[in-house]
């Protein structure tokens, strides 16, 4: 984020009216120096630690400074050091400048329409109605009031106007060009993460291409097929039984009975020999 420097004299008065009268010097401290602990701060402006400390809170509560930790490696705890808030002193003045402008403005519109006294010694301004009240004597001194022409302070009311309404349309602008330019450089890292990830993109890509050329693709594995299965696949053609004549068949049972028969009478006779035996 681009930092918006400020005038010592606007931040001057800027921590006056926000932390009060001491915080002048400090400001200007961190001003002149970034990243200063608080202990530099204490050393340099002669002022006690809890006392800087406090006058530090009271700009922080504003936002008017901030502050980063660091771990002492020697003494084991944490030092704090203390910066400007530039870009938010910017808008803090910017708004200061115009409740004075909107008060100018109602200073001039009363000055138009009434009619002020004042005392010689200036201890006390008032509108006529109120100095009638005292009899036209200063509650203050007791002087004789008399009647504060008031072309000088229109005049000068005026002027300070003028002056402020340039000042109030000169930061405005700043603020535009700084908002313009920090817009313009997220747009560009933007388009920088978005070309570094294509990049990645083709990257990743260019090593898958090359791992798909170098793996060769392997020809198809033959199964080998055991000859029982090829005997499975292998369809069984059924060879034609010859139909023999039934002549033929009636000859050939004739002579399978006379072949039992015989075989039957050759154990009836050997059966009958054992026996007389």
């Amino acid at each position: 984020m681009t930092e918006i420097k400020i005038d010592e004299e606007s931040l001057k008065e800027l921590a006056k009216t926000v932390a009060g009268s001491e915080s002048a010097k400090v400001i200007l401290l961190l001003r002149a120096r970034k990243n200063i602990s608080e202990f530099k701060l204490a050393e340099n402006l002669n002022i006690n630690i809890n006392h800087i400390r406090n006058i530090l809170y009271r700009l922080n509560s504003h936002n008017l400074v901030y502050s980063t930790r660091k771990k002492d490696k020697k003494k084991g705890w944490f030092i704090y050091y203390w910066n400007i808030n530039y870009n938010h002193a910017r808008d803090l003045i910017l708004n200061l400048k115009k409740d004075n402008l909107n008060m100018l403005k109602q200073r001039l519109g009363n000055e138009k329409k009434y009619t002020y006294f004042i005392c010689p010694g200036k201890d006390s301004r008032m509108k006529m109605e109120e100095a009638m009240e005292f009899d036209f004597y200063c509650p203050e001194c007791g002087d004789l009031m008399v009647e504060d022409k008031s072309e000088k302070t229109i005049s000068q009311i005026k002027k300070r106007i003028e002056s402020l309404e340039k000042e109030i349309n000169e930061i405005e602008e700043d603020n535009a060009k700084v908002r313009e330019k920090e817009s313009i450089a997220r747009q560009n890292e933007a388009k920088k993460n978005m070309a570094k990830k294509k990049a990645a993109k083709k990257v990743v890509n260019k090593k898958k291409t090359i791992k798909k050329k170098k793996v060769k693709k392997k020809p198809p594995k033959i199964k080998k097929v055991s000859k029982n299965k090829t005997v499975k696949n292998k369809k069984i053609i059924k060879k034609p039984v010859k139909k023999m004549n039934s002549k033929k068949k009636v000859v050939k049972k004739k002579k399978t009975l006379k072949r039992k028969k015989a075989i039957k009478s050759k154990k009836k006779v050997v059966k009958k020999k054992k026996s007389k035996k």
